[in-house]
């Protein structure tokens, strides 16, 4: 992808409207279509109403946090490449973004080092789809579906290795499908009261559907969000290999 592409689309997600305009300067002259939006909750809207190239993220939003907010983007927008910015960086706010941000940045920093940075990265996403190889193949007769719905990028990757595995055709998305697909793995923190009701339909609809929850262990709100769900399986985050085969096999049983 050449810098002057129209075609490029990025969004700036930052409390402070000066740094829309520094950004939205150096993402123009770079030849994007730039948006900036204030808050955690205007930015989960623009991405359900656009799939951009690039998500600049600061931290420290007001309302839904950057970190949730870089989640949800990774969610609903797996190409994009998300650049985490903040004036408080510690080990542990990095570690949570690993599998879910493409770079970390700290404030203050060179404007050009964002520009090299940001030219990398897409430039690494466009080779990545390139060598992507052919789309999943379509559900074949007898084939189990599983359906994930879920903000942690590293818990989906191994769920689609353990599908692969065990014979079962894995889809995932940011939305509930239509049809009630034979297992539902979701996170907890994805169980709205609408994701509840929409699960409820699919239960009473089809006897042998099943839901696996992804759950803090600590969180009250998972373990609220299970027993609302009827999951018959809770894998513990973050989702090991054994744990998460051992619980998807008896799923799909």
């Amino acid at each position: 992808m050449s810098e002057n592409s129209t075609a490029l689309s990025a969004l700036i997600v930052d409390d402070d409207t000066s740094v829309h305009g520094v950004f939205g300067r150096l993402f123009t002259k770079m030849g994007y279509a730039c948006d900036a939006v204030s808050t955690g909750e205007e930015a989960l809207t623009r991405i359900q109403q656009k799939a951009y190239d690039v998500c600049l993220v600061d931290k420290q939003l007001p309302g839904v946090g950057g970190t949730n907010v870089a989640r949800s983007i990774r969610s609903q927008i797996p190409d994009a490449v998300i650049i985490f910015i903040t004036g408080h960086a510690t080990p542990g706010s990095a570690d949570e973004l690993v599998g879910v941000a493409d770079e970390y940045l700290s404030k203050p920093f060179e404007l050009d080092t964002v520009r090299e940075t940001v030219s990398a990265l897409v430039a690494q996403r466009k080779t990545q789809r390139v060598r992507q190889p052919s789309p999943v193949p379509a559900k074949q007769p007898g084939q189990k579906w599983v359906y994930v719905m879920s903000d942690d990028a590293a818990a989906t990757r191994l769920l689609g290795d353990v599908c692969r595995h065990l014979g079962a055709h894995m889809t995932h998305g940011g939305a509930l499908p239509t049809e009630a697909p034979d297992v539902l793995v979701l996170s907890g923190s994805q169980a709205s009261f609408e994701v509840r009701k929409a699960v409820w339909g699919f239960q009473a609809k089809k006897r042998d559907f099943k839901v696996v929850l992804l759950v803090n262990p600590t969180s009250a709100s998972d373990a609220a969000a299970a027993v609302a769900l009827k999951a018959q399986y809770r894998i513990p985050l973050p989702a090991t290999p054994q744990m998460t085969h051992l619980l998807m096999q008896r799923a799909l049983a």
